[in-house]
């Protein structure tokens, strides 16, 4: 017999009662995140079903549609629960008229990434109170809090230094010549570039992010935004219905979603970033003030196919698997037996998987290019200015990333003491990738879009300071370049807005410095010991996560449609990705749609597709 229950409530059910459910494979569907439901059905309005769903029989009790918001919900069959998850009042008439969802996700997560919680800190000490040395001070504490991010012991979130494209010119320690300092040029503020081109920008020195000038009157941190860990990203979406996933393991714990952005940035900042009014205690960071304009679903859809995982539904839950698990596991269940009627048997074209970046920049020299192993063998490449109206370019490719840079040199002259000096103006200036042999498809060949949208960064060698002090010494390092998505290129004010896209960065380890071989954490675009964000190579994304998938789509598969009797203990044991074995054929479902009635459950019309 079947009986529903909500909020731990067996609710009242009519005679003629039909739930009529429907469960799709998400591994069938890369447009959106599907979950077992159900069409609508109603119970009757006894004062039973009245108090569980909150009187909404009667017109006082509705106030900010309350009475519609989904409860939990488990159904059961001979006492043998067969779904969980939540039920929905989509009306009273005569009746209350609901559906099953085994969970309530998909609306829940259509709402902007950045109105979602993803917790808050709340720093000790005095926003009134000055001094980085100051316990009193929360300065002091905030300063504490940064000090645990650097070289990935924190267990949700680090910081690395990433440069800000915001000019197309080189840096350079000189502004433009001004008529008002009597034609010398006016010398940029060492804190004011640490906050225009710098996203948490680390100090190699005393390595945390605090900087000040020589004689301590300037004291500040560095502008912090933070790279959060995928997985307290996403456990904070999904909560506790998260069941299982990877991304707890060593290779996807090092995987980092960056911040660009910070709520209330404006020109005028000081040098730390928090959430509360100015002035009023306590000081407290917001994570979701740091949070990019997109919507929750997009960005799980978004992680789920760069790496080739499933999320499905279980047991009123979520489970995320790779692809590739879900192929290499046995058969489950064997259901030669449970057919009751003649198989329908067709086909299914293989597609060409087409895989890579949207925003793919491949550059073709037109000469051969000189190659080094790495940025820092492209800046040691030494290079002749015999006067200072000489100038240098030079090409130079990257076999560790793979990336074709124009490095140029030059001397820029500006006015000091009523003098004509002479600054030393190093570019790169990144070109585009090596282009990697892929297969294209044929012209009336379908496809399989399995292109990731994540917007790639790329490495850049920067300059980088110690101090806030005037300091003449170029010194550089090797961090990701990011590129802003809008603004004119001269106004800070271009950061305070939401990005719209991700980028995904990976904890790389310690790397040193160009000059001086000091110790930064390091963050790539690319690659680090156990993982790459490449698409091509033997440790790339296709071969380690999407090959099992890729060859799968890619062959021309048999497709049946069967009548299956399944008894509730079948139901309650199944999960939607598990392989069925068929008459000596194994196969993956697709589709299935039952109708549960209050003595019976009707066989079940499943579509199969071979493994």
């Amino acid at each position: 017999m079947l009986e529903i229950l909500v909020r731990n409530v067996l609710v009242d059910l009519p005679e003629d009662i039909q739930i009529a459910m429907t469960n799709e494979n998400p591994l069938f569907i890369s447009d959106k995140l599907p979950v077992p439901y159900s069409l609508s059905f109603q119970l009757p309005p006894t004062p039973k079903n009245s108090g569980v769903f909150a009187h909404a029989n009667r017109l006082a009790t509705h106030q900010d549609g309350k009475a519609f918001k989904a409860a939990p919900c488990k159904i059961f069959f001979q006492s043998i629960c067969i779904l969980q998850g939540t039920i929905t009042l989509d009306e009273y008439n005569k009746g209350f008229n609901a559906t099953f969802k085994a969970v309530d996700f998909n609306d829940n997560l259509k709402a902007g990434f950045y109105k979602k919680d993803f917790g808050e800190l709340i720093f000790s000490g005095d926003v009134q109170v000055s001094g980085f040395n100051n316990p009193a001070s929360f300065q002091y504490h905030y300063k504490a809090w940064t000090d645990t991010l650097a070289y990935n012991t924190h267990p949700d979130y680090i910081a690395a230094p990433i440069y800000v494209k915001m000019w197309n010119h080189p840096f350079s320690f000189y502004r433009e010549h001004s008529s008002g300092n009597a034609s010398n040029s006016i010398r940029v503020r060492m804190i004011t570039m640490m906050q225009d081109l710098y996203l948490s920008m680390f100090n190699v020195d005393n390595q945390s992010f605090f900087f000040k000038t020589d004689d301590d009157r300037t004291q500040a941190t560095s502008l912090i935004f933070p790279l959060f860990r995928i997985g307290f990203l996403i456990n904070c979406l999904v909560g506790n219905n998260l069941i299982s996933s990877p991304f707890s393991t060593s290779e996807m714990r090092d995987v980092l979603v960056p911040s660009f952005f910070f709520k209330g940035l404006t020109r005028a900042i000081s040098s730390i970033l928090t959430s509360n009014p100015f002035g009023v205690n306590p000081a407290y960071v917001t994570f979701s003030d740091y949070m990019p304009e997109i919507n929750a679903n997009d960005f799980l859809r978004t992680i789920l196919n760069i790496f080739c995982m499933t999320l499905a539904t279980h047991k009123g839950g979520f489970v995320v698997k790779f692809n590739k698990e879900i192929f290499q596991a046995g058969v489950k269940y064997d259901w030669s037996n449970k057919l009751i009627d003649e198989l329908a048997i067709s086909k299914v074209d293989g597609l060409f998987y087409e895989y890579g970046f949207q925003d793919e920049e491949y550059y073709v020299p037109s000469e051969a290019v000189p190659e080094v192993d790495t940025h820092e063998d492209m800046y040691n490449t030494p290079f002749n200015l015999p006067t200072v109206d000489d100038s240098y370019e030079g090409y130079f490719y990257i076999k560790d990333t793979e990336q074709y840079f124009l490095k140029s040199a030059y001397y820029q002259t500006y006015r000091e003491n009523f003098e004509d000096k002479h600054e030393l103006m190093l570019a790169y200036d990144f070109k585009g990738y090596k282009k990697p042999p892929r297969k294209e498809p044929t012209p009336d060949q379908e496809t399989y879009d399995a292109k990731s949208d994540i917007k790639q960064m790329y490495l850049q060698p920067s300059p980088y300071w110690t101090s806030l002090s005037d300091d003449d010494t170029k010194r550089f390092w090797t961090v990701p370049m990011w590129i802003p998505e809008e603004g004119d290129g001269q106004d800070k004010s271009k950061r305070n807005v939401r990005s719209k896209s991700i980028s995904l960065l990976l904890y790389s380890g310690v790397r040193k410095t160009v000059q001086g071989n000091k110790d930064y954490p390091f963050v790539s675009p690319y690659k680090n010991d156990n993982i790459s964000l490449k698409w091509d190579g033997d440790d790339g994304l296709l071969n380690k996560y999407h090959l099992d998938f890729k060859n799968w789509i890619e062959r021309t598969k048999t497709k049946i449609t069967g009548t299956f009797l399944l008894s509730p203990v079948d139901l309650n044991k199944l999960a939607i990705t598990d392989k069925i074995h068929v008459q000596g054929r194994n196969f993956f479902i697709e589709k299935m749609q039952y109708v549960i009635r209050k003595d019976k459950i009707d066989p079940v019309i499943v579509d199969l597709v071979e493994v």
